[in-house]
């Protein structure tokens, strides 16, 4: 990709997607390029997360007291559950995206507290767009708002069944 002339957060973008696996990288092209169809202009706002950057997430609504970690208020993350992980080359299979409107980034942002969004963006659209392009869309995470019918993390999308991208533990003998 040329970046003269392109705006910083299409560069950002791009050094996201190219951050994750090969097979997400061209799912997100796909989505990318359906949704800019449909007139809507989404940005990859997180790729590969360092193990810093995804406690700093995990810890949101959480305290540690007397060497133990309490949950205190909301939190949707759970320790090392995280798709967006650099652990070789078996996870970075996730990515964030937000609408770029006006030049202006718009819906979740990267970091803590991502999973703040305007429910009057195409969220569904770009759920809908994920998923014919065999991605899963954390639009249809759990809990479902009544109102918009999305999941917690409308922006959120990863490949499937990551898990079994990992390799089989090695048995010590």
């Amino acid at each position: 990709m040329s970046t003269s002339g392109t705006s910083p957060a299409l560069i950002r973008s791009e050094r996201h997607i190219a951050s994750v696996r090969q097979e997400l990288r061209a799912a997100a092209h796909s989505v990318v390029d359906a949704m800019a169809h449909r007139g809507h202009q989404i940005v990859a706002v997180q790729g590969v997360r360092t193990d810093a950057e995804q406690f700093a997430i995990w810890r949101v609504g959480r305290e540690l007291r007397d060497g133990r970690w309490v949950v205190v208020g909301q939190t949707n993350t759970k320790a090392m559950t995280s798709y967006h992980t650099p652990h070789g080359e078996t996870w970075r299979a996730a990515l964030d995206f937000a609408f770029l409107i006006g030049g202006q980034l718009v819906g979740p942002k990267p970091g803590p507290g991502n999973d703040s969004w305007d429910p009057e963006l195409p969220w569904k659209t770009l759920v809908e767009m994920a998923e014919s392009f065999g991605l899963e869309s954390g639009g249809r995470f759990p809990p479902i708002d009544a109102k918009t019918g999305l999941g917690w993390d409308p922006g959120h999308v990863q490949l499937p069944k990551w898990r079994s991208l990992l390799p089989p533990p090695r048995v010590l003998r």
